[in-house]
């Protein structure tokens, strides 16, 4: 009889246990906040996405919501006129005036035409070369020293990301540079479809040019520097 009292005292006392610890966890549990948007949210193709679903698009873009793989495999399936879209919401996010925006674009896409019509451009006297550098992901991978303002892309001042101690066997052919940022990578593509002007002035060195318009599409400069990379493939 004994016995049973024991076991019965000890289930009481093992039940209201477990009754405050729920209570406790109860307690303890967050209040629900509304969740950023997702993937989930775009439905359907991506060809047939409508302007709400690219505005959605970007405030992952933006945000860092979406990863670069990701986000090639997004871009590898819009069409023109999307991407286009694409690139006058990022300029609008970033404050960029539509007016500035489009005449970024005219003169981005007259440089990505030029580049890809010439595998390797006219060096000026002091440097080794000049030609595109274009983007694959990867990794081991150099991340960019600094930057500057300068002329010497071509015409306007734009960024010069400056990356130093760069081992790539005297074969800029084999140069490649990629991003860490969802931003960045569709600012250039938008810009520039991820192909930039490089070159050089000794052979451990690589210099990439960006447009002050994209780069601040993109994030600006510091985090263009911060997020960009380069690597011999």
């Amino acid at each position: 009889m004994r016995k049973v009292k024991f076991v019965s005292v000890f289930t009481l006392i093992a039940l209201l246990l477990l009754s405050i610890s729920q209570t406790v966890g109860l307690a303890q549990v967050p209040q629900q906040v509304s969740p950023s948007p997702t993937l989930l949210d775009l439905d359907g193709p991506v060809s047939k996405w409508t302007d709400a679903d690219l505005e959605r698009l970007v405030d992952l873009i933006v945000n860092e919501k979406i990863t670069v793989p990701q986000s090639q495999n997004i871009a590898e399936q819009l069409t023109k006129e999307q991407l286009t879209k694409v690139g006058e919401l990022l300029a609008v996010r970033a404050g960029v005036p539509m007016e500035e925006w489009r005449q970024s674009c005219r003169s981005c896409n007259a440089q990505t035409a030029h580049l890809s019509s010439e595998v390797t451009l006219l060096a000026s006297s002091e440097e080794i070369w000049r030609q595109p550098i274009e983007y694959q992901e990867g990794q081991g991978a150099t991340d960019m020293d600094t930057y500057y303002s300068s002329s010497e892309c071509g015409g306007d001042d734009d960024w010069v990301f400056h990356e130093t101690y760069t081992y790539y066997g005297q074969d800029p052919d084999g140069l490649r540079w990629w991003t860490t940022s969802s931003r960045v990578y569709w600012a250039y593509l938008a810009c520039y479809g991820l192909t930039l002007n490089g070159f050089a002035y000794n052979w451990s060195e690589v210099r990439l040019c960006a447009g002050k318009t994209c780069t601040t599409m993109a994030g600006g400069p510091d985090w263009v520097r911060d997020h960009m990379y380069v690597k011999h493939k």
